[in-house]
């Protein structure tokens, strides 16, 4: 059997994008693996799955599942690329619609390039944490957006000290269910630099959720204002949070590498 499959990323957080809503296939953790190995598959950060919605008022579901065959309950930045994909593929003509993961209901706009995702509620709690390790600052702040998020402040970046300590941290026992760790470089008020190890992928190029994470840590401390660029190494997301609105968005481009088929 034949799957049909799109190569897509966000700013270089790429992921295998796979419709289930039209194509009856079964896919196990032996399959994931495979398909995310960038040696002996296609390669991915994560592979994001089409399913039929299980509401009526619910356009698509969708499926996170990690390198390591493990599955997430957010993935924004593959979110947004399941939007694209959902568009392009003539499943709906309209450029607002409605996705659900484990995480809830997220609405999508289509503008242009930019994909966007909005979370209708309020902003959620932070909470700080002490943390003793080499180099780093002594304080963690934790957030959840649906996926967990520990996010640190630094002064400056040191891509070995974010890649060593960030798997570390990720599997700390102050996080029974993992975390993704976010290391933030406050700009000014309006812009930040964040690189994101995340649970069951590592350190990727970029991080939806891990963006809209930081700027609400960076809000509490009152270090940023309410729309903020978050600066990846591919380029930047924005960031929209204001809470008495109780609406968070996050915008940023998509990009389609390929169409593919692969053998199940």
């Amino acid at each position: 059997m034949l799957i049909n499959f799109a190569k897509m990323h966000g700013l270089g957080n790429d992921f295998v994008v796979i419709d289930l809503i039209t194509q009856n296939a079964r896919l196990n953790k032996s399959h994931f693996l495979q398909i995310a190995n960038r040696n002996l598959g296609i390669g991915c950060d994560q592979i994001i799955l089409l399913t039929p919605p299980n509401n009526s008022d619910v356009d698509f579901g969708y499926r996170v599942i990690n390198t390591d065959g493990t599955e997430a309950e957010e993935c924004a930045n593959g979110l947004r690329c399941a939007a694209k994909y959902f568009f392009n593929l003539g499943m709906t003509d309209r450029r607002k619609f409605v996705a659900e993961s484990k995480a809830g209901r997220r609405e999508l706009i289509i503008q242009d390039d930019q994909i966007v995702i909005n979370w209708h509620q309020e902003l959620p709690s932070i909470t700080c944490k002490s943390l003793s390790y080499h180099n780093l600052p002594e304080e963690i702040h934790l957030t959840s957006l649906g996926n967990p998020h520990a996010v640190l402040v630094l002064q400056q970046f040191d891509n070995h000290l974010v890649k060593v300590q960030g798997r570390k941290l990720a599997r700390d026992t102050m996080f029974p269910e993992g975390a993704n760790i976010g290391f933030m470089q406050i700009i000014n008020r309006e812009k930040i630099k964040l690189r994101v190890f995340e649970r069951g992928a590592g350190l990727t190029a970029a991080c939806g959720s891990g963006a809209v994470a930081a700027v609400l840590v960076a809000q509490h401390l009152d270090l940023v204002d309410n729309s903020v660029k978050v600066a990846f190494r591919y380029g930047e997301l924005t960031v929209n949070a204001n809470n008495t609105q109780n609406i968070i968005s996050l915008a940023g481009p998509t990009v389609s590498v390929f169409i593919g088929r692969f053998k199940l």
